[in-house]
């Protein structure tokens, strides 16, 4: 649906575009009266008027033209503007009770209502070049109100053909009528949501949302009745009056309610939005202030001269320039940019028209001639070429902006210079995860810095600063939107910058609940031959100031020396383990077949079935269980960091300590804290484990558990409402004095626990898709009745045939069901 309404928007900016061609480029041909109306009821004189002396006063109406009575605006347009300058017209004019002929003389345009008409299609198509540079990169509501908003201020600057068919001339009324009457609503509810705030149902804001349309409903109803009555057999100016009243009070009501909406919205943002705030307001001071002072100095001082005053219409764009900005911004910004990046947006349209009229003065003439145009038609029909080409093809103009006002690469000190050269002699890689989360927690004053690394299936939390600070979610999968987004852009994601309308917009549940939980400000990519090695998670400042340009650049090189690190410690690595490879898959396959438990235990009230399959001959996951007492026992599953014989000898040292503190009466969380200082005394630093340890007792149905880093178990009730097991700690081996804490959970009859590996989450099919924590969850709903047995063989057969046959990582997994 959305998609459907861009592209109509996409054909309406078209559209206005098409009818401005067609109605300015006849505009210097147009008879000049210098009359003044407001819904054809006259008000001024023009200073230039050929009229001047007429005896008019303000309230008089227009009736008709020699004899023919002017139905509308349009129709009014028709009869006194398409006679040749210089001809002599009878206008019929009404005055209270009485009516009056008058003579009005015509002129050709006067050169400065040529230059405004240029000014104002010039601005108009800069309000149709922004929105579409928003509406192809935002199509999510913003955008799409955004451009609304563009499009109609465009229609209202734009000139529109004259025409004397009269269905065109009604439908150009009601056209008019309408815009206008829902440009307020329209305008009310982009504030109700800019920059990106996110409605709730339920609130004050979405209760507005769906009633401010209202009113303009019933409005454009009654203007439209009006329009056909007046077109028809005419309607009396007291009516009239009553409406063009109205409408005024909903226009004031409506812009009442954006200043509010707004003051609250400031109120409560934090700083990087008021900051967009901040832009908004600057571009619209700057875009009114000159026309506001143009429009005083004419009302207050009517002869005065103001040169080039049609200069001020193209300020204009600068609303729409800073509104694009403050959407569309995601990196890091300061309002000095802002400043100069807003000048090169407005200025454009003014260097085009600069460049155009230079270009008419050496051979425009002769161009319009071969053409057998108007040089004023060629004027706009570059304008209208150069914005319409421009915006669809991504080419946005800001991007140029960005470029022209970006500052040159600085040397960022001896820090940084220091941080290059002491990182290539860091020979392991969590000595490269502690000085690089150190390095930069230090230089920022960042709250946190975590450091996640893995490949393309799951990004894992390997250390960080502070020490023992554990993450709600400790592993990231590699189809996450927000990894691939990463991967991607190669450069520090400032998502302290992001708005929630974009972030529900754009980003995976998965990658949502990452953000909300860690609380991350910045995300820095550690890219290496176009491969994202991992990424760097730095929490919002201790000064509570974000970061700027200048930190998103230093972060951008940091990660890109830490991204080369790790790439030649995973080098180094594989070239090691290659050698011993053969043999030990020998020796430790016989090993590791020996250590899985024979049978699972005995239980009256409760079942629980454990099954395993490895990518290769040896695998480093681990499932246990241990009969504590009589009617409880523990439950374990582990998966060691990497494949092959080294992790599956951790593993077999991992389940000796697991079986040797479990029988001494522990709970969950001291048995994990010692396997984690085992682990860490008698391991180098690349060896680390996620570890889940449940005990169960059958006869009061309590599970008491503690999870190590794992990809959280599920809980699947018997009412099918669902439950991850998250409480625990960080990974173990990483740090020897993390702090793990238990969980408890009551069952019920005909619950289902299932505790797995990664394996499972990252086993990929031939599309590159992964089979993901959703399928996993959809498959045990839809089998959650089946035998233990049978529901593991066929969770594993659903997992192999995903991924063709192959299987990606060691997949372990251990069920509990308490018997209905």
């Amino acid at each position: 649906m959305i998609r459907f309404i861009r592209w109509c928007l996409i054909a309406g900016a078209l559209i206005v575009i098409a009818l401005d061609m067609a109605g300015s480029s006849v505009f210097p041909d147009v008879a000049y009266t210098g009359i003044r109306h407001s819904n054809l009821v006259f008000y001024e004189l023009e200073r230039e008027s050929p009229n001047a002396g007429m005896q008019l006063l303000p309230g008089d109406r227009i009736l008709a033209v020699d004899g023919a009575p002017a139905r509308n605006i349009n129709h009014f347009r028709y009869l006194a503007e398409t006679v040749a300058p210089g001809t002599k017209q009878i206008y019929t004019i009404a005055r209270g009770d009485s009516l009056f002929d008058v003579t009005v003389e015509s002129a050709q345009q006067p050169i400065r209502r040529i230059h405004r008409r240029i000014a104002s299609s010039l601005t108009a198509y800069t309000f149709i070049f922004l929105s579409l540079i928003v509406i192809m990169r935002r199509p999510d509501i913003l955008g799409l109100l955004f451009t609304v908003n563009c499009l109609i201020i465009a229609f209202l600057l734009t000139r529109r053909p004259i025409t004397g068919v009269q269905i065109l001339n009604l439908g150009g009324e009601l056209a008019y009528d309408f815009l206008v009457v829902y440009f307020p609503a329209f305008f009310l509810h982009f504030f109700l949501i800019f920059p990106g705030k996110e409605i709730r149902e339920g609130t004050k804001r979405f209760l507005a949302s769906k009633v401010l349309y209202i009113p303009p409903a019933i409005l454009f109803l009654v203007l439209f009745a009006a329009a056909m009555m007046s077109y028809t057999f005419g309607i009396e100016p007291a009516v009239l009056r009553v409406l063009n009243g109205v409408t005024s009070i909903y226009w004031l009501s409506y812009i009442i309610g954006c200043v509010i909406v707004i003051i609250r919205t400031y109120i409560v943002s934090d700083k990087i939005q008021r900051g967009k705030f901040r832009i908004a307001t600057i571009g619209l001071i700057l875009g009114v202030a000159p026309l506001s002072v143009v429009m005083f100095l004419r009302h207050f001082i009517p002869a005065v001269q103001i040169p080039h005053e049609h200069v001020s219409v193209i300020f204009l764009s600068f609303i729409s320039a800073s509104f694009a900005f403050a959407i569309l911004r995601y990196d890091a910004f300061d309002m000095r940019f802002v400043f100069r990046a807003g000048i090169i947006l407005v200025l454009a349209p003014a260097i085009l028209a600069a460049t155009i009229w230079l270009f008419g003065g050496l051979m425009g003439d002769r161009l319009a001639g071969m053409l057998n145009v108007r040089f004023f038609t060629l004027v706009l029909l570059a304008a209208a070429v150069f914005f319409t080409a421009l915006a669809p093809a991504g080419t946005p103009l800001h991007r140029i902006a960005d470029l022209i006002t970006q500052r040159n690469r600085k040397i960022f000190g001896e820090r940084v210079i220091d941080f290059s050269r002491r990182i290539q002699s860091v020979g392991t890689l969590q000595g490269i995860v502690n000085f690089v989360s150190v390095t930069i927690r230090e230089m920022f004053g960042a709250e946190f810095v975590y450091f996640f690394i893995g490949g393309g299936g799951t990004y894992v939390l390997s250390g960080g600063d502070p020490e023992g600070t554990g993450l709600p979610l400790t592993s990231l999968p590699g189809g996450a939107d927000l990894v691939r987004l990463s991967g991607s852009r190669k450069l520090p994601l400032m998502v302290e910058y992001y708005d929630r309308i974009w972030i529900n917009s754009n980003l995976d549940r998965t990658s949502r609940e990452f953000l909300s939980l860690s609380g991350a400000a910045v995300i820095v990519p550690l890219v290496d031959q176009d491969e994202l090695l991992g990424f760097i998670l730095c929490g919002r400042k201790q000064s509570a100031k974000p970061y700027s340009g200048v930190d998103a650049e230093i972060l951008e090189l940091l990660g890109e020396r830490s991204a080369a690190a790790v790439r030649n410690f995973h080098l180094y690595r594989a070239s090691k383990d290659k050698e011993r490879l053969e043999e030990e898959m020998r020796l430790a396959r016989e090993i590791q077949l020996r250590l899985l438990p024979a049978a699972p235990p005995r239980l009256d009230h409760a079942e629980v079935l454990g099954g395993i399959r490895t990518s290769m001959e040896v695998g480093g996951d681990l499932f246990d269980y241990v009969e504590l007492a009589p009617g409880v026992v523990g439950i374990a599953v582990a998966d060691v960091a990497g494949k092959g014989i080294p992790a599956s000898l951790i593993m077999t040292a991992l389940q000796a300590g697991f079986r040797a503190e479990a029988c001494m009466e522990r709970s969950p969380a001291q048995v994990l804290e010692a396997l984690n200082r085992a682990l860490y005394e008698h391991s180098d630093e690349t060896s680390f484990a996620t570890f889940f340890y449940a005990v169960y007792d059958d006869r009061s149905r309590l599970l008491r558990y503690c999870n190590a880093g794992a990809f959280p178990p599920v809980l699947i009730r018997s009412d099918a409402t669902l439950v991850r097991l998250q409480r625990g700690g960080a990974l173990i081996g990483i740090n020897q004095d993390t702090f793990y804490s238990d969980g408890i959970m009551k069952l019920r009859p005909g619950d289902l626990l299932v505790s797995y590996t990664d394996g499972f989450i990252d086993q990929e099919n031939r599309s590159g898709d992964y089979f993901g924590e959703a399928r996993i969850i959809a498959f045990l709903r839809a089998n959650r009745d089946l035998e233990l047995d049978r529901l593991l063989e066929k969770l594993f057969e659903a997992v192999l045939g995903f991924g063709s046959g192959t299987i990606r990582d060691d997949m372990t997994a251990v069920t509990l069901r308490v018997l209905p």
